[in-house]
């Protein structure tokens, strides 16, 4: 028998991408995104929330201003963990090396 009263998991998850080919502003963006969170966070019911993938679609710059506004967001929301969607030469890097875009992502 399940104790309906148990939660079936320890923690809520969800991947987040923003307008395809960066067609939306940045604020719509960033308002879409923290919209999202907050929706899992009141699924999450008091349970940890997880947003272990997200992207910002468009330009370096528009990503990183989209950066800049999120990732202190974040950190002071009910989110315990989160990753920008990936690290490979193009996004986060270049030629092996972080680029603007990682260091604004890794706060340096």
């Amino acid at each position: 028998m399940i104790d309906t009263n148990t939660p079936l998991s320890d923690f809520v998850s969800g991947h987040w991408y923003g307008c395809p080919g960066g067609t939306c502003s940045v604020s719509d963006d960033v308002s879409s995104f923290k919209g999202y969170v907050n929706d899992l966070i009141s699924t999450a019911d008091g349970r940890d929330v997880w947003v272990p993938e997200f992207q910002r679609y468009g330009d370096e710059a528009g990503q990183r201003e989209f950066l800049e506004d999120v990732l202190p967001w974040l950190d002071s929301s009910a989110v315990v963990r989160y990753a920008y969607y990936m690290v490979v030469d193009g996004i986060l890097t270049t030629g092996g090396e972080v680029n603007a875009l990682g260091g604004a992502y890794a706060g340096i």
